[in-house]
């Protein structure tokens, strides 16, 4: 056993040694000599590692070991996948939301593609108005864009491609006339200490476009660890819009990460929110390959007692006039911490590059905690790059401002920390993706002013 593993609190060393001895019997099962030689390489290479600890740089205001509290072994990959009652209704009241916000925006809801437990659900999975321009395929993903990661020192990476036993892979042929809005379901129903772990692979062809809404739902106070990566490659001229939306059970360790390549004038938008689970951290690792390329990165870390939210970006301008933009707001109550570290990197070649990074933190809480490191690296002096970082309470002024006009102190509350938000959900496009996020994001708000009242 590594040093890495033997040095670690009692409850993270089960937990790892659950998912190394998970990860052993995966690799020993595998279809093909080449997955048993890939998975094999990215255990040694976790073992190697262990688990990220605060000399780190990338996980220096995020404890990981201090978060996990014993066994996790993966869920198996067998057996009925059944979704019960409470997800169904959810599943069902989400679909039909979005088909009515798409109907009134002059489209419709493409597809519902739901995972239970980590694993595909074909019984609940809604496939038959995917357009034929749409390819989708359930199962295991090996990803192609490993080296877009933290490379040897990659933590994530290596554990999730050890573990993963499903996934999908979509991909939307070039020039494709109608425009795919998809619907990604994930719901952990597991009454036991899990782990579950999947991958995607997201393919859009010259001149393609496709919406995305993600969802993670959960509940309950099992503890569950769950690693989820997704790798986008983005042709000439192709815009994905993704928006994600984590809303899992109380004792529950989310760790996503999205991987992008952008070609010659590609688009990428994505809205993250993070309202429920223990610890949520969410990587954003994006590569402009092409010129006049965009990425627009948007999250909203919502965060009560106990809670960690965490939120990681990467932008490699490797080539001239592309446009990087990322905006993080947290709301953070009682003792929640909110983290954000985010990096433009500039090459010399990158000329008439503009980078803008921007973070904002209310804190609710007397505990409340934010940690910021925007950073920037630049190589070259033909750039517009800037970065800016602010943490602070509700303005008073403004709160007897309305008060004075009649407003009660809990609705004035409310309008204030809306307005903070609402910056927000304006940069999301899609009509249909921005109630989605809007929506749940207004319902934390007023479920954290209930519990301010009766405290």
């Amino acid at each position: 056993m590594s040093a890495q593993v033997s040095n670690l609190p009692q409850g993270a060393h089960q937990a790892v040694t659950s998912l190394m001895e998970a990860a052993k019997r995966i690799e020993a099962g595998a279809s093909t000599g080449e997955e048993t030689a890939l998975r094999r390489k990215a255990r040694e290479q976790f073992a190697a590692l262990g688990l990220p600890t605060r000399r780190l740089e990338a996980w220096r205001y995020t404890d990981l070991a201090g978060a996990l509290q014993g066994p996790l072994p993966p869920l198996s990959s067998s057996g009925d996948i059944q979704l019960n009652e409470p997800f169904k209704g959810a599943l069902g009241s989400l679909d039909e939301a979005l088909e009515n916000a798409r109907a009134q925006a002059g489209g419709e809801l493409s597809a519902s593609i739901v995972f239970v437990d980590g694993r595909f659900s074909a019984q609940h999975s809604r496939l038959d108005k995917l357009p034929k321009t749409v390819r989708l395929r359930a199962g295991y993903v090996p990803l192609a864009n490993e080296d877009v990661g933290d490379g040897d020192n990659d933590m994530l990476g290596s554990l999730n491609l050890s573990l993963a036993s499903d996934g999908f892979e979509i991909i939307v042929d070039p020039n494709a006339g109608a425009e795919a809005f998809i619907h990604l379901f994930f719901a952990s129903t597991h009454k036991e200490s899990c782990s579950m772990h999947s991958r995607a692979n997201v393919r859009l062809g010259k001149g393609a476009n496709l919406k995305l809404f993600e969802t993670h739902a959960g509940i309950g106070d099992v503890p569950c660890l769950q690693t989820h990566i997704t790798d986008v490659t983005l042709d000439e001229s192709a815009k994905l819009e993704h928006a994600c939306v984590e809303d899992n059970g109380t004792q529950h360790i989310s760790l996503a990460r999205l991987k992008a390549r952008l070609k010659q004038e590609a688009q990428l938008s994505c809205a993250a929110l993070g309202v429920g689970g223990k610890l949520v951290r969410r990587e954003y690792n994006v590569l402009f390959e092409g010129g006049g390329a965009t990425a627009k990165l948007s999250a909203l870390s919502l965060a009560n007692a106990g809670e960690t939210r965490d939120i990681n970006a990467k932008l490699h301008h490797k080539v001239p006039d592309c446009i990087s933009d990322t905006l993080v707001k947290s709301v953070l109550t009682d003792d929640a911490r909110g983290v954000f570290q985010g990096l433009v990197r500039v090459e010399p070649g990158a000329t008439q590059s503009n980078g803008q990074q921007t973070s904002k933190a209310l804190l609710l809480g007397r505990g409340a905690s934010m940690n910021a490191k925007p950073e920037l690296e630049i190589f070259n002096d033909d750039v517009e790059c800037a970065h800016g970082s602010a943490v602070g309470e509700l303005d008073q002024e403004a709160l007897f401002y309305l008060r004075a006009r009649g407003i009660s102190e809990g609705n004035a509350r409310q309008l204030l920390i809306n307005a903070f938000l609402n910056d927000v959900f304006e940069r999301i496009e899609d009509d249909a993706l921005q109630l989605a996020v809007e929506s749940r994001a207004l319902n934390w708000l007023e479920d954290a002013s209930v519990r301010a009242r009766e405290a």
